[in-house]
């Protein structure tokens, strides 16, 4: 039976993507994919921050539970994700995925002697905030993310699908384009920070935007 398995978020400046990729073909994480986003610090703060490009390369790889440890620290090796700047990893606990697949992620990675202990659930210390909003409110999102304590987030290019129930009830064209943002916050701060974003850019104002969130299990590249 396949073991538990992970899905594994990797941001790092564009062209860094197909590192990641190839870091884990040679470690059999076989099945990665790569798209483009944005960082949401203003360009003309990036050389003062010290934070890299503004485009974004993101990989998202499936992983059994037991290789996430070895294989984030490999990541961080490799990408020097210590130093601020450079990129962030982590890891969503998935509740399901395609048997095929999660037997083909599984018996590639084995499970070594010293990772035969069960694996130990501590709570999580970050979560994942996604927003959803109408284009063109990525930096009104973020300045409210900011006040509330983010530091900064992920933009991916979106566009919204639904029957006319729904888009009657949202009082809106759900096909329009739309902005994904990605923000990793503190599990002490993410309330507050999901709270002002829904004020400033809620379902009820001109953003029309949705808020959620995902427990994120491990990480690299912050907070180490």
């Amino acid at each position: 039976m396949p073991h538990n398995m992970r899905l594994v978020i990797t941001i790092v400046d564009r062209g860094q993507g197909e590192r990641v990729s190839e870091f884990g073909i040679d470690n059999h994480v076989d099945y990665s994919f790569l798209t483009h986003g944005q960082g949401t610090v203003r360009s003309e703060m990036l050389n003062l921050l010290g934070l890299g490009t503004i485009e974004k390369d993101i990989v998202t790889s499936f992983i059994p539970e037991h290789a996430v440890k070895g294989h984030l620290a490999g990541l961080s090796g490799l990408l020097n994700l210590k130093r601020p700047g450079k990129g962030i990893a982590f890891t969503i606990s998935m509740s399901a995925l395609n048997a095929l697949i999660a037997h083909c992620v599984d018996t590639a990675l084995p499970i070594e002697d010293d990772e035969e202990k069960e694996v130990k659930h501590m709570p999580p210390k970050f979560s994942l905030i996604v927003v959803i909003s109408e284009a063109g409110y990525v930096d009104k999102v973020m300045h409210a993310a900011r006040e509330a304590g983010a530091t900064g987030g992920t933009l991916l290019q979106a566009r919204g699908v639904g029957n006319e129930s729904t888009q009657t009830f949202l009082g809106e064209a759900l096909s329009t384009e739309k902005e994904l943002i990605m923000i990793i916050a503190a599990r002490a701060a993410y309330k507050e920070i999901m709270s002002a974003i829904n004020k400033s850019c809620g379902l009820l104002t001109g953003a029309k935007g949705i808020v959620f969130s995902l427990p994120v299990e491990d990480i690299a590249g912050i907070g180490e």
